[in-house]
């Protein structure tokens, strides 16, 4: 059955090149087997082999010479892309990066995000900037800098030695390519973005006027010009042309040309003044090769392409494929009937040799980054231009602490255990009684604190909150169950590291052990006590809730 080009976000079986006039990193060698049976070796992407047979786990991509394999604890190792794969060091890392401007950033379980060089040796760490926690970078530089996101969610840059070059006062920002990059800012206090061009010092160079929304797949300047909706800009941020209305989408640039699709679902080219160099006919899609052009035919689940000179006419023809990506300017990768074999620029086989399996980008994903053998993979992994490498470090004594400081001797804040509904009114707005008819429990505000944590309070009352007459204001408070909402936080363990910091906070308050329930509300529950206090405290089994109940 054909399918829609949009309906697949659009074709990308075609050709791009890992040599281009882009600053963006640079893949030199993919996995591969020779046959089934073998373990992964690593091949150029010019199509020699480097090593065969040697990993049982899928290898990454390699970026200037360097690759990761995940071990048995699921974490990832480096090795240099050698003849015989050496792990760079025998320290595993839970989430890491590309080997970029002679640096790869790292990071170690509980740990912020560090820096080492291709042997190993860690150079510096990434902890915070003017007080406030660095919480991820992209996996890779670009032009010389890094994009890196604070715990409040700004952006800025740093460069290969650690240092902040453009500060994080941006609430959107995306890796620079052609020496520019698009960052956006909420100026008006709502959802709307205001976005704009700087360049690799952090200066506003161009407004990108009517631009509401930039995706995580299409932000980037490409061949001069930025496209978005039916609009294409130039750096100055004005306005290159505008499509037809009767095309539906373009696509970013490659060289002088870029595809479009119109509302017969058909897809032509296009070049920089707007103009149709080629018209739409085909079903699935059409780049350039330079000043060359791959048109794209699907039917069932097969593709057909049509290689064609300048001129629009036909050179060569292959039908009936599965898959198809390129390497470099000249060679070619088909997959057809699960086998994998290299073609010239003319679509013609360059030699008898047939593999199992090579590791190449998606159709949609290398369709899409035409210029950029590297954003093809990362967009196939990730479905982005971006993959951010998150810190583990996570302050757990300071967040826990942040968000049970309110605890006092009668209770949590101004609310206090015995207290009656009228005293406890004072303090939270309960609304019309209507709502709350018969109920003996209610949610009441808590607070936000450190590391995106945040509580609220669930009170339950000795008797109901009110009934057909209105408030019954003499009930009092029973209990209050303070929950610890850590929905927002990302580091690995968090469940045991805040357990652990909510028993050593007691601990420091005073309080201590002194009994256990198997089946209270259909949980397990630890019971804690402090003479100074007028209630127990009782923490569920991962310390998500803490009940206080009158003594």
């Amino acid at each position: 059955m054909k399918t829609n080009l949009l309906s697949i976000i659009l074709l990308s079986c075609l050709f791009f090149s890992c040599k281009n006039n882009t600053s963006l990193p640079e893949v030199t060698q993919v996995p591969f087997k020779v046959s089934d049976s073998d373990k992964y070796g690593m091949m150029n992407v010019d199509g020699s082999i480097l090593f065969e047979d040697e990993f049982d786990q899928l290898p990454s991509i390699a970026v200037n010479g360097i690759f990761t394999v995940k071990n048995k604890q699921d974490e990832l190792e480096y090795f240099k892309a050698d003849k015989k794969p050496k792990q760079i060091t025998e320290t595993s890392y839970i989430d890491g990066g590309y080997y970029t401007e002679g640096v790869i950033p790292v990071v170690k379980s509980e740990r912020p995000i560090s820096f080492i060089d291709k042997n190993g040796k860690e150079l510096f760490v990434l902890g915070t900037f003017e007080g406030k926690r660095i919480q991820s970078v992209n996996a890779y530089f670009s032009d010389g800098l890094m994009m890196f996101v604070t715990e409040e969610g700004k952006c800025g840059y740093i460069n290969s030695k650690g240092q902040v070059v453009i500060k994080p006062t941006f609430d959107v920002a995306f890796p620079f390519n052609e020496k520019v990059a698009i960052v956006g800012k909420n100026t008006s206090g709502n959802e709307d973005m205001k976005f704009s061009v700087i360049d690799c010092s952090g200066k506003e160079i161009a407004q990108l006027k009517g631009v509401k929304e930039v995706l995580n797949w299409n932000n980037m300047y490409f061949s001069e010009v930025f496209t978005r909706g039916n609009k294409a800009f130039d750096k100055k941020g004005e306005l290159i042309f505008r499509s037809p209305a009767k095309w539906k989408v373009f696509l970013p640039f490659n060289g002088d040309y870029t595809m479009f699709q119109d509302d017969n679902d058909k897809c032509g080219i296009t070049n920089k003044k707007g103009e149709v160099v080629i018209r739409a006919k085909y079903n699935w899609g059409i780049r350039n090769i330079e000043k060359n052009f791959i048109g794209v035919e699907q039917s069932d689940s097969k593709y057909s392409l049509s290689f064609l000179d300048d001129n629009d006419n036909r050179i060569e023809k292959i039908e009936d494929i599965e898959d198809f990506s390129l390497f470099t300017v000249d060679k070619g990768i088909v997959q057809e009937q699960n086998e994998y074999y290299f073609i010239d620029r003319s679509g013609k086989a360059i030699d008898n040799n047939n593999y199992s399996f090579i590791y190449i980008p998606s159709l949609v994903s290398s369709f899409w980054y035409p210029n950029s053998l590297f954003l093809a993979y990362l967009h196939k992994e990730n479905s982005s231009s971006m993959k951010m490498v998150e810190s583990d470090y996570y302050p757990s004594q300071e967040a826990i602490s942040s968000v049970l400081n309110v605890l006092n001797t009668r209770g949590v804040g101004n609310i206090q255990i015995g207290m009656s509904l009228q005293a406890a009114m004072k303090y939270y707005n309960m609304g019309d009684s209507d709502k709350h008819s018969y109920d003996y429990w209610d949610n009441f505000e808590g607070i936000k604190g450190i590391g995106n944590l945040k509580t609220n309070y669930r009170i339950q009352f000795n008797d109901y909150i009110s009934d057909y007459s209105g408030y019954n204001y003499n009930t009092t408070i029973r209990h209050i169950i303070i929950n610890i909402d850590r929905s927002e936080v990302t580091c690995s363990n968090a469940e045991k590291r805040l357990y652990d910091a909510a028993i050593n906070y007691l601990k420091n308050i005073g309080f201590t052990k002194t009994g256990h329930t198997d089946d209270w509300m259909d949980e397990e529950w630890d019971i804690y006590s402090n003479d100074k206090y007028s209630y127990y405290i009782a923490v569920n089994k991962d310390a998500s809730k803490l009940c206080l109940e009158s003594k």
